[in-house]
């Protein structure tokens, strides 16, 4: 097995490679070397699946280990809010966004923390994207297993809409104007 780390206070992402050659990202718990199991899932039923590459499985990766960081720094249960169905208050999920913008690379971590410079708009845009479908995929997991009949079904599913629409303005709403600019001309290059 070939592996490449990078890493965070709990979690490293490892690249693995397989016996046909095909290379895997893993989310490895630093204390017990053991695979994040809903981060594996999401990798290998939603990013592989699709064609993502391994370098695709990285940036998803990357942005859900930064969100389990910054949940152990505000000592938020993310697996209990997502099982429950309450998610993230609005609050939250701005201070989450504002979290992903901030450039941890190993030369900007000699930086004081107050005065680190953000990461790209395109590199922050991916990270939102990437957590509000691994995020989204978990609730979605979750609410179904609420039995129709409870009434609760409906109620979740809604939540977990206005949650998506949420932390999709949270993002737009904290970008600074020129990265509005250079994030539209990235969407009509793209659409043409």
């Amino acid at each position: 097995m070939h592996g490449s780390r990078w890493g965070w206070r709990r979690l490293q992402r490892e690249e693995r490679r397989h016996g046909g050659g095909e290379r895997f990202a893993l989310l490895l718990d630093a204390r017990t070397g053991l695979p994040d199991p809903w981060a594996t899932r999401y990798c290998a039923l939603l990013v592989r699946s699709k064609g993502g590459s391994v370098n695709s499985m990285a940036k998803a990766l990357r942005s859900i280990a930064l969100s389990v960081e910054w949940a152990a720094a505000r000592g938020i249960d993310l697996t209990q809010r997502i099982d429950s169905g309450d998610l993230l208050s609005q609050e939250e999920s701005v201070d989450l966004v504002n979290w992903l913008r901030v450039n941890r690379s190993v030369a900007a971590r000699k930086v004081k923390a107050s005065v680190r410079p953000p990461v790209a708009a395109d590199t922050h845009y991916t990270r939102v994207v990437d957590l509000r479908a691994y995020l989204s995929w978990r609730a979605e997991v979750s609410i179904h297993r609420i039995p129709i009949a409870s009434g609760r079904y409906r109620e979740a599913a809604q939540k977990l809409a206005d949650w998506r629409r949420m932390i999709g303005g949270s993002y737009v709403a904290g970008l600074p104007a020129r990265d509005m600019a250079c994030l539209r001309n990235c969407v009509v290059a793209s659409s043409t």
